[in-house]
């Protein structure tokens, strides 16, 4: 593989990954702004882990949910 195609891939993933960041740091934004009582440690250990699939169907739920529960709710 040559250097460069090595540092396309490099960059590449990269890319997707602060993408994936930015995603979970919306969401936890969007359920601070949203949920008074506050995002627990272990919701935040959720989002920190979760796949993108995850945090698109989370991002949803968060204009509609009547609370916090219900945005993980499977």
């Amino acid at each position: 593989m040559s250097a460069a195609l090595s540092f396309d891939h490099q960059h590449a993933a990269w890319l997707a990954q602060g993408y994936i960041q930015g995603q979970r740091d919306l969401l936890l934004f969007q359920l601070e702004t949203r949920f008074s009582e506050g995002v627990s440690s272990a919701v935040r250990r959720r989002v920190a882990t979760a796949d993108p699939d995850a945090l698109d169907t989370w991002g949803a739920r968060v204009l509609d949910a009547p609370d916090l529960e219900a945005i993980f709710a499977t």
